[in-house]
């Protein structure tokens, strides 16, 4: 008589077999995973990260209008605030051209451009392309203006991409975009796009022609090496990137 071979269970029968010990290990898996989502995206932010200066610069005028004078706010600069309700469309295809192209649709950090950027950086052997979103760099302003002399590097890196992920989750778009415009340096001791508008060209925000708002919207990569009033030719070097870029997005005729 020939022995028989035991037949083996099937993959069904097997998952059965583990499920009751498997199910405890994955749903504490799975509640880990939540609470880290959570705390990640929803921990409230430090009041003080979002506190306004201390004192805003101050323009005085003579009887008809004419600037005699601007008291500078109390961080040293020149701004006036852009409301998130009113934002300039030219200015905000310009700026989303320049920094951000994808910013509707990431949630505070964009993967594909980490991986472009990876890939132009080692293709050119240095650093040449960035991935910061205008969020991350929300994030940035923020926190220098709050420690100004804080350290830079990876540590430094990953704290603004978690703010940027709480600061998605507080605002909307055009809020961050507003706060981005706001708090972002344009050269001349000019913080926000608005101020500098009025300084470089004599126009408000919202005047700015498309070439206007293109070089604007440049400037906060580099505010020194960009400065128009010592390097001109960079400034509109970078002001016909950002024209190219809008040209392609349809953007140019806003």
């Amino acid at each position: 008589m020939s022995a028989t071979t035991p037949e083996r269970p099937s993959l069904r029968a097997r998952f059965a077999a583990w499920g009751p010990r498997l199910r405890r290990p994955l749903l504490i898996s799975g509640a880990v995973l939540v609470a880290g989502v959570l705390w990640v995206r929803c921990w409230p932010l430090p009041d003080a990260l979002l506190a306004e200066p201390s004192t805003p610069s101050t323009v005085v005028v003579d009887r008809h209008g004419a600037p005699i004078y601007e008291a500078l706010s109390g961080e040293a600069t020149r701004a006036i605030a852009l409301r998130a309700d009113a934002l300039p469309p030219r200015l905000v295809a310009a700026t989303l051209a320049a920094e951000d192209r994808r910013f509707y649709g990431h949630v505070g950090l964009d993967p594909v451009a980490m991986v472009r950027a990876l890939r132009t950086n080692l293709a050119e052997g240095r650093i040449v392309e960035g991935a910061s979103t205008i969020s991350q760099q929300v994030a940035k302003l923020l926190l220098n203006r709050q420690q100004p002399a804080r350290r830079r590097g990876v540590v430094a890196k990953a704290h603004e991409a978690l703010i940027a992920l709480r600061l998605e989750h507080r605002f909307s778009k055009a809020e961050l975009l507003a706060l981005y415009l706001n708090l972002a340096a344009y050269g001349n001791q000019f913080t926000g796009a608005e101020r500098a508008s009025q300084a470089y060209f004599g126009v408000p925000a919202a005047m700015l022609t498309p070439a206007q708002a293109a070089f604007l919207a440049g400037l906060p990569q580099r505010p020194s090496g960009f400065n128009p009033f010592r390097s001109p030719e960079p400034a509109r070097a970078r002001q016909r990137t950002v024209l190219r870029r809008m040209a392609a997005a349809g953007a140019l005729a806003l």
